[in-house]
C-alpha cells in the first residue's frame, strides 16, 4: 500500500512539474501589452533553474545580457558546464548561443570548438553529430556560394569612390574557409552520423554525395539511399536536381535536402487527413494513369482531387479537410466520386499537353507570407511526377481548375488564390 502511494505522489509530482515547465515557458513566449524585452529575466532564471537545459529559458537570458551589453554569457555557461561536467548539453547550448557572446573572433572555429566537446564526453550524441557535420559542411561551402546581391552582401567599391557602373567594378567579398580541409571534415562527421543514427540518412546522403565528388572519392555502397515505403514522396522530390548535381559545389544540399523532406511531410500529414493513398509506392494497376491534385490554401479548406484511367474507365475522387491548408489537418469534412467521360479525360490531357507538365520543374517557390500550395502528382507504373508551386502559371492553373470543375466542390472567386 505505502509502495503504490508512493508511486501515486512521485507520478502526481511529475505532471506538476511538467505542467510548471509549460506555464513558464508560455509566460516567458508571449508579451502583456506594455512590457518590455528583460522584465522576465527572474521568470526565465527560475524556468532555468528547474530545468537547466531550457532552451527557451537561456534563450531568454542570452538576449537579456546581449540587448543589455552585460558580459555575463561566459560567465553563465562556464557555472552550466560546471555543475554538469559530464554533459554535453552546456557544449551544444554555448556553441548555439554564440551570437550572444563577446569576443569571438572566429563563430565556425568556436562552435566547432563547443560540439567536439559535446561529442567528446557523448560520442554517440545526434544533435553533436548533425551540428558537427552541418559546420563543416557550411564551411566547405563558402567560398563556392553564388553572388547574391541583396541588402545583407558585402560589397567593395573600386576605382571611385562614387560608383559609376560604367567605369567602376563591384566586386563581391567572398568568403574563405575557416578550415583548409573542410570538406574531408565534413565528409567523416557526416560518416560517423549515418552510422550512429538512420533518422538523417536521406538528407545528409545528398551533400555526402557532393563532397565525395568534390574530393573525388567513391562511397562505399552501405552510404546508399534505401527504399521507405511509407513515404508519399522521396526526399529528392522537390530539390529541382540537375543531371549532374553531385559535382556543384554552388548549391547547399542539406539545406535543399531538408526543405524537399520538410514540404514532403506536410503534404503527407495532409493527404492522409483526407484518407489520400500513397500514389508514390502504390503497386499500381497495369494500364493505369492517376493524377492527384491537393490544393492547400492558407486560410481555407484543404482539397485533394484524384482523376485516374485504368484500361477505358475513368474515375474522379475528391476530399476536403475541415481545417484551413496552412494549419495542422483536422480530419476529412466530406468527400465524393463519379465517373467521368472519355471526352473529360481527353480534355484533361489537353490542358496537360499545353502546360507541357512532364517538364515543369519539381518545385517552383516565390516567397510570400501566404497563399496557396498548387500540387499535381502523376502516377503510371514505374513513373512518378510531381509539380508543386505557390505561383502557378496560367497553364498549369487551368490543369488544376479543370478537375474542380469536374467535382461538385464549389468555390467562390475570391477564395482562388
Amino acid at each position: 500500500m505505502k509502495n503504490a502511494l508512493l508511486t501515486i505522489l512521485i507520478l502526481i509530482g511529475t505532471v506538476c512539474h511538467s505542467q510548471n515547465i509549460k506555464q513558464l515557458e508560455t509566460e516567458l513566449r508571449y508579451w502583456k501589452s506594455g512590457e518590455e524585452y528583460g522584465d522576465k529575466i527572474k521568470l526565465a532564471r527560475t524556468l532555468q533553474k528547474i530545468d537547466p537545459f531550457n532552451d527557451t529559458a537561456i534563450n531568454y537570458i542570452c538576449q537579456y545580457y546581449q540587448d543589455r551589453e552585460i558580459d555575463s554569457v561566459n560567465y553563465f555557461f562556464e557555472n552550466l558546464t560546471k555543475n554538469f561536467p559530464n554533459k554535453p548539453e552546456p557544449f551544444l547550448l554555448r556553441s548555439e548561443y554564440l551570437y550572444s557572446q563577446k569576443e569571438v573572433e572566429n563563430y565556425t572555429l568556436k562552435k566547432v570548438e563547443y560540439l567536439l566537446k559535446a561529442k567528446k564526453i557523448d560520442p554517440s550524441n545526434i544533435i553533436a553529430n548533425y551540428s558537427l557535420a552541418e559546420t563543416y559542411y557550411r564551411d566547405f561551402l563558402l567560398p563556392f556560394e553564388k553572388p547574391n546581391y541583396d541588402l545583407f552582401t558585402e560589397v567593395k567599391f573600386e576605382n571611385d569612390s562614387i560608383f559609376n557602373p560604367k567605369t567602376d567594378s563591384l566586386s563581391i567579398i567572398k568568403s574563405k574557409s575557416s578550415f583548409p580541409n573542410s570538406a574531408e571534415l565534413a565528409l567523416q562527421s557526416f560518416k560517423d552520423l549515418w552510422d550512429i543514427s538512420n533518422s538523417y540518412r536521406n538528407v545528409i546522403y545528398y551533400p555526402m554525395k557532393q563532397l565525395a565528388c568534390f574530393l573525388n572519392v567513391e562511397l562505399p555502397a552501405k552510404y546508399a539511399l534505401q527504399p521507405n515505403p511509407n513515404r508519399y514522396y522521396p526526399t529528392n522530390q522537390f530539390m529541382n536536381l540537375s543531371t549532374d548535381w553531385e559535382c556543384d559545389k554552388t548549391i547547399n544540399y542539406l539545406f535543399k535536402a531538408e526543405s524537399s523532406e520538410g514540404d514532403g511531410d506536410w503534404l503527407t500529414k495532409q493527404l492522409k487527413s483526407l484518407n489520400e493513398p500513397n500514389l508514390y509506392n502504390m503497386n499500381s494497376k497495369p494500364n493505369s494513369i492517376i493524377y492527384r491534385f491537393t490544393w492547400l490554401r492558407s486560410f481555407h479548406h484543404p482539397i485533394s482531387i484524384r482523376i485516374e484511367k485504368i484500361d477505358e474507365k475513368y474515375n474522379l475522387h475528391w476530399a476536403m479537410g475541415k481545417g484551413a491548408g496552412g494549419y495542422e489537418p483536422k480530419g476529412l469534412k466530406g468527400k465524393g466520386q463519379r465517373k467521368i467521360s472519355a471526352k473529360e479525360w481527353r480534355d484533361f490531357e489537353s490542358l496537360l499537353n499545353k502546360a507541357n507538365y512532364e517538364n515543369l520543374p519539381n518545385n517552383v517557390y516565390v516567397l510570400m507570407s501566404d497563399g496557396a500550395t498548387w500540387t499535381l502528382e502523376h502516377k503510371e507504373s514505374d513513373i512518378f511526377e510531381v509539380t508543386k508551386t505557390n505561383d502557378p502559371s496560367k497553364d498549369f492553373k487551368s490543369i488544376c481548375l479543370y478537375l474542380l470543375k469536374l467535382t461538385n466542390i464549389k468555390i467562390k472567386e475570391a477564395e482562388i488564390y
